[in-house]
């Protein structure tokens, strides 16, 4: 049976893979993610129907600059990375689509680091001989079944707050969340104690939820703030939310213009972002090694050496072409607060990421402990890390330097 030839009925919806991509392509296209983008847009578009096609070829990055950005036939790839910037904006919105809730059984489309070439992964109920869809006179007999839209629950979870979250920030608005009630079953936590298990046990304990203190992605005025920044944020608060609901710890967001020392006082804090987070740049002032910059570019300074500048990022070479970030990572008891205060802050806000998987990342949590002293566990403790960077995205994150009181 030919692709031409299918009949749709109400009562057995039938569908080409390749249709069906094609259905999963608008549905993503027509989200917020990738409405107010039309570049993004654009890219994500043509790479999918250029792979569906029956003669397609491997997709490289100057037919995309010339197909999609109207660039010339020769311009220099090195020099414009309009592409390869795109393309990594891309990924950050399709990771922001499939992390709310209800996306969870749609065909997933997405594009891996370093290439241009998309992936479909279809359900599990859909034919699988392969993850990537081939082309449409080769799927002429493949059909997959059209599963009805399901209503999506108003629920506010994950990238949906941290979405909300850019939108309000500046309002003042702080969300409360709590998190599953916990089974009275043995949890994985207290059948093994991790080195993150032990790192998180002072948060974890008291019965007061964590307060999630996050910067404002855009702050005034800015080291250059741009649309990557402001999708790092986003997928950065969306990863803490998800790892405080997994470890059943009740939380509160609130931006840090709406963060006051009384709030402080009462929660355990976690503090995300560095020149955007006000209390961040507090904080770090108490600590050996602490974030600055100055109109061209931003490091991390040890207090003991601060004319050493060897942790240090230039701001006029933002992402892609970048090829490092660094952050520091601190867990310590604030002396003024009496509470447990955690830091994530980087140079950009790839970096502040890569410093927030760090912290729940068992195995970075481990290399952590090797270089630290052997009763660093319930002492304070600050560590500097480097993260690399490719096409905007941050790789395994390494640590440098680490420092326990």
């Amino acid at each position: 049976m030919r692709a031409s030839a299918v009949t749709l009925s109400s009562e057995n919806h039938l569908l080409t893979r390749s249709e069906a991509v094609r259905e999963q392509l608008e549905k993503i296209l027509s989200h917020p993610t990738f409405k107010n983008s039309q570049r993004s847009a654009n890219l994500l578009r043509f790479v999918v129907e250029y792979s569906l096609r029956p003669d397609s070829d491997q997709i490289k990055e100057r037919t995309l600059g010339v197909e999609v950005f109207g660039r010339s036939a020769g311009y220099d790839t090195q020099q414009d990375s309009v592409v390869r910037h795109t393309a990594s904006e891309v990924r950050k919105r399709i990771a922001l689509y499939y992390h709310e809730p209800g996306h969870e059984t749609e065909i997933r489309i997405d594009l891996p680091p370093g290439s241009y070439v998309p992936e479909f992964h279809f359900p599990v109920e859909m034919p699988a001989e392969s993850q990537s869809t081939p082309p449409e006179a080769a799927q002429a007999s493949l059909l997959v079944p059209k599963v009805a839209s399901l209503p999506r629950k108003m629920v506010l979870t994950f990238a949906a707050v941290a979405t909300m979250l850019i939108i309000l920030t500046t309002a003042g608005i702080s969300w409360r969340f709590h998190s599953t009630p916990k089974s009275s079953a043995p949890t994985k936590l207290a059948q093994a104690e991790s080195t993150r298990d032990l790192f998180w046990k002072p948060f974890l304990a008291p019965k007061t939820p964590v307060l999630l203190c996050v910067g404002n992605p855009q702050p005034e005025p800015a080291p250059l703030p741009n649309e990557s920044d402001v999708l790092e944020f986003a997928l950065n608060t969306a990863q803490w939310t998800k790892f405080l609901t997994q470890i059943n710890k009740d939380y509160q967001i609130k931006d840090a213009s709406s963060t006051t020392f009384v709030d402080m006082r009462q929660e355990p804090t976690i503090l995300v972002g560095g020149f955007d987070n006000s209390w961040s740049l507090r904080a770090l002032e108490k600590l050996p090694y602490r974030i600055a910059r100055d109109a061209d570019s931003a490091w991390i300074e040890n207090r003991k050496d601060p004319s050493n500048r060897q942790w240090l990022v230039n701001l006029r070479m933002r992402n892609p072409k970048s090829t490092e970030d660094y952050a520091i990572v601190a867990r310590y008891i604030d002396p003024y607060t009496g509470r447990w205060v955690m830091i994530a802050t980087g140079l950009n806000e790839s970096g502040t990421s890569a410093a927030s998987t760090f912290l729940t990342d068992p195995a970075a949590l481990d290399d952590l402990a090797k270089l630290a002293p052997a009763n660093w566990i319930s002492k304070n403790v600050e560590a500097v890390v480097m993260t690399p960077l490719v096409d905007g995205n941050f790789g395994r994150t390494s640590v440098l330097k680490v420092e326990v009181w």
